[in-house]
């Protein structure tokens, strides 16, 4: 066989994979980007559900407070505050000798 042919040969054998290895490093970069977006995005839509939850909620809590006398009593209880009727009384516990 001529020496020039499995010259030319292996010249366009290493220059395929050449390109072969110069695609590789052009485009692993952009993998690596792509996957971080897919996790920022995924972490987005679970923010995102918690949030639509938590919206859901208020909104159930509003209309309990717009139907629902009790729960608006119940309510302003736990934040401490009481009827105009009513005598507060405070105790306070004293030390011990």
């Amino acid at each position: 066989m001529n020496p020039w042919v499995v010259i030319y040969k292996s010249a366009w054998g290493l220059l395929v994979v050449l390109l072969l290895l110069g695609m590789v490093f052009l485009f692993l970069p952009k993998c690596h980007n792509i996957r971080e977006l897919q996790n920022r995005k995924a972490a987005m839509q679970e923010e995102n559900r918690d949030l639509e939850r938590m919206t859901k909620e208020l909104r159930l809590k509003r209309e309990r407070f717009q139907s629902d006398p009790a729960f608006v009593e119940e309510t302003a209880r736990e934040a401490g505050m009481v009827r105009r009727d009513e005598t507060v009384f405070i105790v306070e516990d004293s030390p011990n000798p």
